[in-house]
């Protein structure tokens, strides 16, 4: 896979199983409701996303993970996943794509390792910390909604207040208005000032092959 442009897309949890009980049930639909949220990203949502960007990639590839938390809490499964998969491809340009708890997947794996062959990362609703910044990344892009309370309730809680803009020289930070956290993988119209994109797949296209 030498001298070939890979897209890595790591996911973030699978969306909570439907609760037998009905109390359970209706008190996780007001507290997803609260958090802009229905139920989360499907892996539905990545697939279309994946195809969408396929015809700019040699390879996209999903990280092997099926974003249960609750089964592997700790998240070391796709922490570990991850290293090994950039093992592999220590020779390749390499694009990333962090959704929602991959940010926080993708900051682990790359704690103590600089990895120089990293040309873009696409952070898109995900927690991160800001004080973290991926060594060997020629660009870092912060992809959020400012209605999107659920980004604002994961970054406090995992990372601590204060976490949702990004700083530094290559970094970019695009907040993007009257999105929740679920409309963020889907294709939706866009109509922002300073935006030129008419859909967030384009937006998203265009962050990561343009220069």
């Amino acid at each position: 896979m030498n001298n070939k442009k890979v897209l890595i897309i790591i996911r973030g949890a699978k969306p909570l199983d439907h609760f037998k009980s009905n109390l359970l049930e209706n008190s996780k639909k007001l507290i997803l409701k609260k958090l802009s949220t229905k139920k989360g990203f499907v892996k539905e949502n990545y697939l279309k996303l994946a195809k969408y960007l396929s015809k700019y990639y040699d390879k996209v590839l999903l990280l092997k993970w099926d974003g249960d938390i609750i089964k592997n809490p700790s998240l070391s499964i796709p922490i570990q996943e991850l290293k090994q998969l950039l093992k592999k491809l220590k020779n390749v340009d390499i694009d990333i794509i962090a959704v929602s708890l991959g940010g926080y997947i993708l900051e682990k794996a790359l704690q103590k390792k600089r990895l120089n062959k990293i040309n873009k990362i696409l952070y898109i609703g995900a927690v991160h910390n800001s004080k973290q910044l991926i060594g060997g990344a020629n660009k870092i892009i912060n992809v959020y909604s400012t209605s999107d309370n659920m980004f604002f309730f994961s970054n406090s809680i995992v990372e601590g207040f204060g976490n949702f803009v990004l700083k530094g020289k290559n970094v970019i930070n695009i907040a993007l208005d009257n999105l929740t956290h679920d409309s963020l993988l889907q294709n939706k119209r866009i109509k922002q000032y300073g935006l030129k994109e008419k859909s967030l797949y384009e937006l998203y296209k265009n962050l990561l092959t343009k220069s």
